[in-house]
């Protein structure tokens, strides 16, 4: 996945969030695209050895297939800062999540 600081919610293709009862939608925008609407699905994700319950939608068509050519699955968003710690470690090509207790 693309950890994307610029995406409040994150996004999976729409083979994964199918199976899934959308819980509403919600307007997103990205540069080239604009203003676009989604549903929402909320999925238990596991990213690394964290189980994360992620609010996430689907990209519009040209966005996922950019992505699939990326060979990327997804994009984290934001919101993902609500319940951990995130460290990028270019040099090391690695990212850490740390929950943040209480």
């Amino acid at each position: 996945m693309f950890f994307d600081t610029g995406a409040k919610l994150s996004y999976l293709d729409p083979e994964r969030t199918n199976a899934f009862p959308s819980v509403g939608t919600e307007s997103d925008f990205y540069p080239g695209v604009g203003d676009f609407t989604t549903n929402v699905y909320d999925m238990l994700i596991v990213l690394a050895t964290e189980n994360v319950v992620l609010r996430v939608g689907n990209l519009p068509e040209l966005l996922q297939k950019t992505l699939m050519m990326a060979n990327t699955r997804g994009i984290l968003g934001t919101a993902i800062l609500r319940t951990h710690k995130v460290t990028f470690a270019p040099r090391r090509r690695t990212m850490t999540l740390q929950r943040i207790s209480g």
